[in-house]
């Protein structure tokens, strides 16, 4: 029902191997990939970014630091971004979000699985590296709650795409 809704360009554009934005998300080297770069924002937030903290509280800087910075590229790159660098599919894809583009707009496959799940563990390591201090507890739940996880659910974006006009072209 869904891809007579789209239209058949749309459902092509938006299949996940012929889509340049979202088919590499379905390789094996994704999530490796992707600790390595957190990993990194967190030595560099914590060795480079925060020369002037001393001691424990460099730490709980830093990895909250690393979630909320996370929080907001993520934020921006798949629910913000929109569309495709691909001129065929430009005006199909126009006013699609990456989040939406992902495995062709299904639900739980195991992309969006990884995306769901690095955040929510990026969020318990920091709050448990933090020792649950209230500031930067307040500060990590506000980022998984309002940057991370709310706007993967289906009924946020519906509601935020219709309030700001950005629901996909019907067919």
């Amino acid at each position: 029902a869904r891809a007579l809704r789209l239209g058949r360009g749309l459902e092509q554009a938006m299949d996940g191997h012929g889509n340049v934005n979202v088919s590499w998300m379905s390789t094996p080297m994704v999530l490796p990939t992707y600790l390595i770069a957190l990993l990194l924002a967190r030595f560099f937030l914590g060795h480079i970014g925060f020369p002037l903290a001393n001691g424990d509280r460099d730490a709980h800087v830093a990895w909250t630091a690393t979630h909320v910075l996370h929080g907001m590229l993520t934020f921006v790159a798949f629910h913000v971004a929109r569309g495709s660098p691909v001129a065929d599919d430009q005006p199909l894809l126009a006013n699609i979000s990456i989040w939406d583009q992902i495995d062709g707009g299904k639900l739980w496959t195991p992309a969006r699985r990884v995306l769901i799940t690095v955040p929510a563990l990026l969020f318990l390591i920091t709050c448990e590296v933090t020792g649950y201090s209230l500031p930067h507890l307040v500060i990590n739940v506000g980022v998984l709650v309002l940057l991370e996880l709310s706007p993967k659910l289906p009924i946020v974006r519906r509601y935020v795409g219709g309030v700001l006009g950005l629901r996909p072209p019907k067919a």
